[in-house]
């Protein structure tokens, strides 16, 4: 008797499919306006402060405490710069504004007499 041939069946399992993934991108975010500097300066300052300005020159003369004065500004214009030098040394809003109200009682008194007084 010959022999058969015997063959032995193997069973393998299918391959899973591969898992084909969709990256689909997101929606891009609306685009926003962009904003822009206001550009321009403060406006100014307060009448308010100015008039302090005045006040307190009036009163820095009434007193009459001896301050060194500059021969060409005189004593408003001296004390109109030394507020002005010492608001930018300082950042002072305060001492910008008193500087100004100084600086335009010195403009005025140059206009009225042709010199600043002191």
């Amino acid at each position: 008797m010959a022999k058969t041939a015997s063959r032995q069946i193997i069973y393998r399992p299918a391959p899973a499919p591969k898992v084909q993934v969709v990256r689909v991108s997101s929606p891009k975010p609306a685009k926003r306006a962009k904003r822009r500097a206001s550009g321009g300066g403060g406006g100014g300052a307060p009448i308010h402060y100015i008039a302090a300005g005045g006040l307190a020159l009036g009163l820095l003369e009434k007193a009459d405490l001896g301050l060194p004065t500059i021969p060409l500004l005189g004593k408003t214009g001296t004390l109109a710069l030394g507020l002005y030098v010492y608001s930018r040394m300082s950042k002072s809003r305060l001492a910008r504004d008193l500087a100004s109200g100084a600086a335009a009682v010195a403009a005025y008194q140059l206009a009225r007499d042709g010199g600043i007084s002191g």
